[in-house]
């Protein structure tokens, strides 16, 4: 069993459709962005968190990457779990979107 918190407003993860092999988790928030080797700070990136707040989307420009929150912290897993974080291939192939450490794993252990 996995056990969650929730920022208000932050959906549970979901199946989507009947034949779903994983949960979708939606974007809450930008954590942090980077250009490059530099991250973005200052006027910069308060401007892209207020598009995204306003729009609910956001376009990247070449180099651009972006650390997103989800707003669930994982706040108990069973010892035999893990959970898998991947693009989804649609997503991916049609949007170049991609997960840097895919797929990413959070182990059972880990909290923060």
């Amino acid at each position: 069993m996995i056990k969650f918190k929730l920022e208000e407003g932050v959906e549970l993860p979901h199946y989507e459709s009947i034949g779903a092999a994983g949960m979708d988790v939606k974007v809450h928030s930008i954590l942090k962005a980077f250009k490059g080797d530099q991250e973005m700070i200052g006027e910069k990136f308060d401007k892209m968190v207020k598009g995204f707040e306003e729009r609910g989307y956001i376009k990247l420009r070449a180099f651009e990457r972006i650390l997103f929150g989800t707003g669930l912290t994982v706040a108990d897993m069973d010892n035999d779990l893990e959970i898998q974080v991947r693009a989804r291939s649609g997503v991916a192939l049609k949007r170049g979107l991609l997960v840097a450490n895919s797929p990413g794993t959070i182990d059972s252990d880990y909290r923060g």
